[in-house]
């Protein structure tokens, strides 16, 4: 993302989901931008809800589904596997992307759900 800047006081989005506890709903609705950029920006920079734990995916690996008029594609473990791997050979989300066929800024958005659920998991230990 070089050369954007986001109009999202990070500090501000912080303070609404951590210390308050606002749904990303309520969130959007206050800073005047989209649920799906507050969630974005939260997986981006770590801004977790008060009480966040871990869940198990309710999904068979591999089902697909639709969401907001989207066919959605879960990674697999297999898939995750590959990812983590060619990220650790620092490889690029383009490279990522092309080797499991799909899209760059999904392979961003896994990378920073499984670095999330390894922090969440760490401090659950």
């Amino acid at each position: 993302m070089r050369g954007f800047k986001s109009r999202i006081d990070i500090g501000r989005l912080a303070e609404l989901r951590e210390e308050r506890g606002w749904s990303v709903k309520r969130i959007a609705a206050e800073l005047g931008i989209s649920p799906g950029a507050v969630s974005w920006q939260c997986l981006r920079h770590g801004i977790e809800h008060p009480g966040t734990r871990l869940r198990a995916s309710t999904l068979k690996a591999g089902t697909v589904y639709q969401r907001c008029g989207y066919q959605v594609r879960p990674y697999t473990p297999e898939e995750d596997a590959v990812l983590s791997e060619m990220a650790l050979a620092r490889a690029s989300n383009s490279e990522i992307a092309r080797r499991l066929g799909r899209k760059p800024n999904s392979i961003a958005g896994r990378l920073m759900t499984l670095a999330r659920r390894e922090a969440i998991a760490e401090e659950a230990a």
